[in-house]
């Protein structure tokens, strides 16, 4: 975890959040307009499919975008 995240951040899970909406869909999986159940923010999370990222090859292209969007101040 990054440690500029404060405590509360750190300690989030997927089921803490409520599906809204789809927003996108992709090759490998898709993108979920999400309401945090704690909170009410609304934010963006996107899902993967492994199979398929293993299958294509794509787990080092998928790793490369997590890292740009951690140092995104966003």
């Amino acid at each position: 975890m990054r440690p500029e995240m404060d405590e509360h951040e750190q300690d989030v899970q997927f089921s803490d959040f409520e599906m809204q909406l789809v927003l996108g869909r992709g090759t490998f999986g898709k993108v979920y307009l999400t309401k945090n159940k704690k909170n009410g923010k609304l934010y963006a999370v996107k899902t993967l499919r492994k199979d398929q990222l293993i299958e294509t090859n794509s787990i080092k292209n998928t790793l490369n975008e997590k890292d740009i969007l951690f140092q995104c101040n966003h």
